[in-house]
């Protein structure tokens, strides 16, 4: 939780007003000095991006509050005169922000400042009141210094403790872990979770305690984040291998720990939730370059191959891997379960030639506008999007997600219809199908399927994937991705049921997982699963009466025996010239059948 505006004013010839702001590694053996310890926990990635007269600004900042933090005064003179140093109020709030996050081991600074400005001119001539008033009086700072550097080292040596690797990405992880076990997210922490003392000496705070204390660990393992601030959120970026990461611990931390939000690109951040966005003030301007790696963790951080061994950079825009062992061969591509990762130095040389032209994507994106939004682009947003999708920073899902989740298409009254008629045009780039939209539609109305599942389904999709193809552009979605689910429960008992009960046998596990990866996987429906099964050879061979036949139906696609009506149906169809296929078709096309693949998470048909 962030904490936004409030404005004072004083009856004087100026006027008052309150904005709101926006390593060395520690060893039992050698105990560093108090400067040096608080000072080992700076980071200079702000004050690196900034101008000349913003540093002098940042500079003064600097020196009152190493003053504070290794002085006992109380009470001390903390104004700071700015009135030649030519920055606007924008500026101001910036640069305080960016000083606060560079520095979390000030945590007596609020946040936010009041200013003196010349009516007159408007100039803003000094700054004043940064400093909560408990730590005002020198005694209070001085113990709660000491109390916060006495618990740092305490959780440092817990953490040295539990490591056993010191690669990067493995220490993250488990920093990472070790805060989500140690603290509890509580909107009443003390001085509301906005600075380390919540984390560190009460282990209760919000989003803000979360990311400069990963930060501070991060650091005192030479391992490089900065924070980042939306208007209601706070997370961080982290630097592992060359390449730069945004982790969320806040949100990671769940009923049991999660990884969702682990080493992932900024966009797969923003099209999974709003809070992420806006970035507040110049922070979007200073992120770093290179932010739209997906390490996506799945249990691995690295792996070996012929002798060397490499970390998993990116498993999204493409499938890229960095050796970081020393020695050996050096190839341009390796293989870790089977699949081809291409090997290289950072940063990923993210492909600039997709083999399409921009004008392949800029009907892709102007397709996005009228089928989603129902308008003509804007320049901005139209160069915007084909330039994320060109250079492969974007994949079509997150630019669809982006579309489908946006305020202006949030803002609009639509039927379920409606919304179908959207997700066949921006898809798949054609009008729906009877049966395809009776179906899904059925599914909305009994609450079967919600708005975000049922663009998923399409996303994650064969049809999908092909017509990003056709653009010339990544999909995103599973169907046409090296990233694979894994099968649930459910999708694993629907494909038993097709060898237990449509095939009459035991199914063998090679064949379950085959199926079952397939479907997972939108790779197939369970349409196509079910005709493979109901058509195949072995099938065939067990010559199987029509009565038979369509008993069997009935008990592997609706899971229970026939109804006498309904089965007289079908077996009259049979005998009356229909085809076993086109009897099979009318039941996979079944708003029952349908239901039983959605609770497997299994697209029931094309």
């Amino acid at each position: 939780m962030r904490r936004r505006f409030r404005f004072i004013s004083l009856i004087l010839s100026m006027i008052v007003v309150f904005a709101m702001i926006p390593g060395t590694r520690v060893s039992a053996e050698t105990r560093l000095s108090d400067r040096d310890f608080w000072n080992g926990l700076s980071s200079h990635y702000y004050y690196d991006r900034l101008t000349d007269n913003e540093k002098a600004f940042y500079n003064e900042l600097e020196k009152v509050c190493s003053d504070l933090l290794f002085g006992s005064e109380s009470n001390p003179d903390i104004s700071i005169n700015v009135s030649d140093m030519g920055l606007s109020q924008r500026q101001l709030v910036d640069v305080f922000y960016f000083f606060k996050d560079d520095k979390p081991q000030y945590y007596f600074v609020l946040n936010g400042f009041s200013y003196y400005m010349n009516v007159y001119t408007g100039q803003i001539v000094e700054i004043h009141d940064y400093v909560y008033s408990d730590f005002l009086n020198g005694k209070t700072r001085s113990n709660t210094t000491k109390q916060l550097r006495s618990n740092i080292e305490a959780w440092n040596n817990e953490i040295n403790a539990g490591l056993t690797s010191d690669r990067p990405a493995e220490v993250e992880l488990y920093i990472h872990d070790y805060l989500i076990q140690k603290l509890t997210y509580d909107l009443s922490s003390v001085y509301d979770g906005q600075n380390i003392v919540s984390a560190f000496n009460t282990q209760k705070t919000v989003c803000t305690g979360y990311s400069k204390a990963f930060q501070i660990l991060l650091k005192l393992h030479d391992i490089e984040a900065i924070c980042v601030e939306s208007e209601s959120h706070m997370w961080n970026f982290v630097n592992v291998h060359g390449y730069w990461y945004c982790v969320d611990v806040t949100n990671d931390d769940r009923a049991s720990i999660s990884h969702t939000r682990f080493n992932v690109s900024f966009s797969y951040l923003l099209y999974n939730s709003d809070i992420y966005s806006p970035v507040v003030g110049s922070f979007y301007d200073k992120m770093p370059d290179n932010t739209e790696y997906n390490g996506l963790y799945t249990g691995e951080l690295y792996f070996d191959y012929d002798g060397n061994t490499y970390f998993f950079v990116d498993y999204l825009n493409g499938l890229y891997c960095k050796k970081i062992s020393e020695g050996g061969s050096n190839p341009h591509y390796v293989y870790y379960n089977g699949t081809k990762f291409e090997v290289t130095n950072s940063p990923v040389p993210m492909p600039t030639d997709t083999g399409s032209s921009i004008d392949q994507i800029r009907a892709f994106v102007d397709r996005m506008y009228t089928c989603v939004l129902g308008r003509e682009a804007e320049p901005e947003g139209e160069e915007f999007w084909v330039s994320e999708l060109y250079n492969y920073r974007n994949t079509g899902a997150e630019c669809a997600y982006n579309f489908l989740k946006s305020a202006e298409f949030k803002s609009k009254t639509i039927s379920y219809s409606d919304y179908l008629n959207v997700l066949y045009r921006a898809f798949f780039n054609r009008e729906f199908d009877y049966e395809g939209k009776n179906f899904w539609t059925i599914a909305l109305c009994k609450g079967e399927v919600s708005l975000d599942t049922l663009a998923d389904f399409f996303i994650n999709s064969k049809e999908w994937a092909d017509t990003c193809a056709s653009y010339g552009i990544k999909s995103g979605g599973t169907a046409a991705s090296s990233i694979k689910i894994a099968p649930t429960d459910a999708t694993n008992a629907f494909v038993e049921r097709l060898y237990q009960t449509a095939l009459g046998r035991d199914y063998d596990t090679e064949g379950r997982d085959f199926w079952a990866k397939l479907l997972a996987n939108f790779e197939l429906t369970g349409e196509d699963a079910g005709v493979e099964f109901f058509l195949s050879p072995e099938m065939e061979g067990l010559n199987l009466s029509d009565e038979e036949f369509v008993e069997r139906l009935y008990l592997t696609f609706m899971d229970r025996s026939s109804d006498p009506s309904g089965k007289d149906f079908w077996v009259s169809q049979l005998k009356g010239g229909a085809t076993r296929r086109e009897v099979v078709l009318g039941f996979t096309r079944s708003s029952e059948f349908g239901s039983k693949c959605i609770a497997a998470r299994i697209i029931p048909f094309k």
